[in-house]
């Protein structure tokens, strides 16, 4: 009997991955009872085999008496793997029931379901430490359909306009919520409560406030290059003076030129010419100074005598 127990566990085991069984949660098996007795549907790996949808072989049925006691293990399809009386039989699901009242179904839903509210409560913890948290059943509902990221993994979820969040801590602008049994987060202007729309008015005002500093430092900066800009005009101006006169300094401040201007003045008003066609004849040096957009300057012995353009 021994010996039929080991190879029935085994083929258990080899049945379970063949047909992509359910397995109840680790450490979570519970004693589950047959509440009508008699005909129950246990059957025994022993002779007399018969075929279920699968085209697998079971064995041979015996009876449990009513509200017997047996330790489920896992699930083959319609059958469940329980232990009874330290051997192993396959039971039909609808036979048996767990001892609170739930069916086998319900009651690996709620295992799972129990095992969810543990990791989240873990992570809320988790969640808290990092966050400013939100205590109490504070709720938000979504403004608009958005989708937002999971805290917990990599997975993201769609949030439908109007659903109903409970808000658990937030980071600036950034909100983390609970959906069921995942943890999210999303920016404040895509809930509405009394909570979030104080910490979207929070971030209106830090943006205006560091949009208004931001504002008076550009024109901090812009006073001090003007500053600069007329410390090296007045030096221009001093230097200009001294070299050709008032007039000269005068004119290379405000960047003009007229007719008499020595060619080093020009220089200093104008800039450097894109060209220089110099000629030199008997009568003395005539040079010609190329500008964009087609004017020429003609100089006669370092003097301006024509602007053409």
């Amino acid at each position: 009997m021994y010996s039929l127990n080991i190879k029935c566990f085994f083929f258990i085991c080899a049945f379970l991955v063949l047909c992509e069984d359910t397995v109840l949660p680790q450490s979570r098996n519970s004693i589950f009872v047959v509440p009508n007795g008699g005909n129950s549907g246990i059957s025994l790996f022993e002779n007399n085999r018969y075929k279920i949808s699968s085209g697998q072989t079971l064995m041979s049925v015996k009876n449990m008496s009513k509200y017997d006691e047996a330790e489920m293990i896992g699930i083959i399809q319609d059958y469940g793997i329980v232990i009874y009386k330290k051997d192993t039989f396959l039971v039909k699901i609808k036979d048996v029931k767990s001892k609170d009242g739930l069916s086998i179904n319900e009651f690996i839903q709620k295992i799972r379901n129990d095992d969810r509210k543990a990791l989240l409560e873990c992570k809320i913890k988790e969640l808290h430490s990092m966050v400013t948290p939100v205590n109490g059943d504070v709720y938000a509902k979504a403004n608009e359909l958005f989708v937002s990221n999971s805290f917990i993994d990599d997975d993201s979820r769609i949030i439908n306009k109007g659903d109903d969040l409970l808000l658990l801590g937030y980071n600036n602008d950034t909100i983390y919520f609970n959906k069921d049994f995942g943890i999210y987060f999303t920016v404040a202007k895509n809930l509405n409560s009394e909570l979030t729309n104080n910490i979207q008015a929070q971030i209106d005002k830090i943006k205006e406030d560091e949009y208004r500093k931001e504002q008076l430092k550009l024109q901090e900066i812009q006073r001090e290059k003007e500053k600069k800009l007329e410390k090296l005009k007045q030096e221009l101006f001093q230097k200009s003076k001294e070299l050709y006169g008032e007039k000269c300094a005068k004119a290379i401040i405000e960047e003009k030129i007229y007719i008499g201007m020595p060619s080093g003045a020009v220089k200093l008003s104008w800039g450097k010419p894109i060209d220089i066609n110099r000629t030199i004849s008997k009568y003395g040096t005539r040079e010609q100074w190329v500008y964009g957009n087609g004017c020429y300057l003609y100089f006669d012995d370092g003097i301006l005598e024509t602007i053409q353009d």
